[in-house]
Protein backbone atom coordinates (compact mmCIF):
# COMPACT_ATOMS: atom_id res chain seq x y z
CA UNK A 1 0.00 0.00 0.00
CA UNK A 2 1.23 3.48 -0.82
CA UNK A 3 1.77 5.72 2.18
CA UNK A 4 0.63 9.34 1.81
CA UNK A 5 3.47 11.85 1.94
CA UNK A 6 3.46 15.14 3.88
CA UNK A 7 1.77 17.10 1.08
CA UNK A 8 -0.87 14.37 0.68
CA UNK A 9 -1.54 14.39 4.43
CA UNK A 10 -2.11 18.17 4.40
CA UNK A 11 -4.51 17.92 1.47
CA UNK A 12 -6.40 15.02 3.05
CA UNK A 13 -6.94 17.14 6.18
CA UNK A 14 -8.39 19.94 4.01
CA UNK A 15 -10.86 17.87 1.99
CA UNK A 16 -11.75 14.94 4.26
CA UNK A 17 -15.08 16.47 5.34
CA UNK A 18 -16.08 17.17 1.72
CA UNK A 19 -15.77 13.60 0.43
CA UNK A 20 -18.93 11.64 -0.31
CA UNK A 21 -19.35 8.14 1.14
CA UNK A 22 -19.22 6.65 -2.37
CA UNK A 23 -16.83 7.63 -5.17
CA UNK A 24 -16.95 6.60 -8.82
CA UNK A 25 -13.75 7.09 -10.84
CA UNK A 26 -14.96 7.28 -14.44
CA UNK A 27 -11.55 6.86 -16.09
CA UNK A 28 -8.99 4.43 -14.66
CA UNK A 29 -6.48 2.51 -16.79
CA UNK A 30 -5.33 -1.07 -16.27
CA UNK A 31 -1.62 -0.96 -17.13
CA UNK A 32 0.52 -3.73 -18.49
CA UNK A 33 4.28 -3.25 -18.15
CA UNK A 34 4.80 -3.87 -21.85
CA UNK A 35 2.04 -1.54 -23.05
CA UNK A 36 3.42 1.87 -22.13
CA UNK A 37 7.05 2.51 -22.97
CA UNK A 38 7.44 5.29 -20.38
CA UNK A 39 6.58 2.86 -17.55
CA UNK A 40 9.50 0.63 -18.47
CA UNK A 41 11.87 3.51 -17.60
CA UNK A 42 10.48 4.05 -14.07
CA UNK A 43 12.55 2.25 -11.42
CA UNK A 44 9.60 1.94 -9.01
CA UNK A 45 7.33 0.23 -11.54
CA UNK A 46 7.82 -3.38 -10.51
CA UNK A 47 4.54 -5.08 -11.47
CA UNK A 48 3.78 -6.80 -14.73
CA UNK A 49 0.17 -5.59 -14.57
CA UNK A 50 -1.27 -2.75 -12.51
CA UNK A 51 -4.91 -3.62 -12.02
CA UNK A 52 -8.01 -2.42 -10.22
CA UNK A 53 -7.07 -3.97 -6.85
CA UNK A 54 -3.65 -2.25 -6.89
CA UNK A 55 -5.30 1.04 -7.80
CA UNK A 56 -7.87 0.78 -5.01
CA UNK A 57 -5.19 -0.21 -2.49
CA UNK A 58 -3.17 2.87 -3.39
CA UNK A 59 -6.19 5.21 -3.26
CA UNK A 60 -7.74 4.04 0.00
CA UNK A 61 -5.39 6.05 2.29
CA UNK A 62 -6.20 9.21 0.29
CA UNK A 63 -9.97 8.87 0.83
CA UNK A 64 -10.63 8.77 4.58
CA UNK A 65 -14.22 7.93 5.46
CA UNK A 66 -15.13 6.79 1.95
CA UNK A 67 -17.04 3.52 2.18
CA UNK A 68 -17.00 2.53 -1.48
CA UNK A 69 -14.80 3.33 -4.48
CA UNK A 70 -15.95 2.07 -7.88
CA UNK A 71 -14.04 2.45 -11.12
CA UNK A 72 -14.53 2.29 -14.86
CA UNK A 73 -11.39 0.30 -15.77
CA UNK A 74 -10.02 0.79 -19.28
CA UNK A 75 -7.23 -1.53 -20.50
CA UNK A 76 -4.24 -0.01 -22.24
CA UNK A 77 -3.60 -1.03 -25.86
CA UNK A 78 -0.74 -3.26 -26.92
CA UNK A 79 2.67 -1.60 -27.29
CA UNK A 80 2.87 -2.91 -30.83
CA UNK A 81 0.08 -0.57 -31.98
CA UNK A 82 1.26 2.61 -33.69
CA UNK A 83 1.18 5.73 -31.52
CA UNK A 84 -0.14 7.83 -34.40
CA UNK A 85 -2.79 5.75 -36.19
Amino acid sequence: MATPGAADTRLIALYRDMLPKKIFDAHMHVWGKGTVRELLKKPNYNKEILGVNDYLEDLTPLYPGVEEIRVNAIPMPAASLPEDP
